[in-house]
């Protein structure tokens, strides 16, 4: 996760939500863009292994990063202030609810930006797309959230979090 937070820390615009976390070369081939909107595309469920999609998300990301800087205050605050969310895209209606609220941190099928994401996982046939929301856009998300009446997206309550592996182990980063 630490390369996640490095590779944010240098992209976030907080007068862009909508766009500065959207690096067109890390876009996965989960997201099928709209011709008319760079930002806005729909979740494609025709991947067969999102899993593997997300890994390599993660490593072009790293790639494209260079090598990783030591940094000491993610030993002392692994989530550096940000926080960790879920979106499950097979719950989402796609209302454009949470996009207009979080002033585009999500897009219109509440999808979040892809720079930060995280891991994927699949438990009891659930699909779970996580994403690390640096601190910057806590308050958008919150927006968002607070009006996504599936409830497709949300945070990682404090006893989830005890259970996973917050420093530079995590899958993905």
């Amino acid at each position: 996760m630490g390369e996640t937070r490095m590779w944010c820390r240098e992209r976030v615009v907080a007068a862009d939500p909508a766009g500065c976390l959207r690096t067109l070369s890390l876009r996965p081939s989960l997201i099928i863009l709209f011709a008319d909107a760079p930002n806005e595309g729909r979740w494609n469920y025709d991947v067969l292994d999102p899993v593997a999609e997300i890994n390599a998300l993660c490593q072009r990301r790293l790639a494209l990063q260079g090598t990783p800087h030591a940094n000491a205050e993610s030993e002392l605050d692994p989530l550096a202030g940000g926080r960790i969310m879920y979106f499950h895209p097979e719950e989402t209606l796609a209302d454009g609810a949470a996009s207009g609220a979080s002033r585009g941190l999500f897009d219109t099928w509440n999808i979040p930006p892809w720079d930060i994401w995280i891991w994927y996982e699949v438990r009891d046939g659930q699909h779970t797309l996580y994403s690390w929301v640096p601190p910057e856009f806590v308050g958008n998300a919150n927006a968002g959230m607070a009006v996504n009446s599936e409830g497709c997206i949300g945070w990682l309550d404090p006893g989830e979090l005890a259970a996973w592996e917050l420093g530079d182990t995590k899958v993905g980063s």
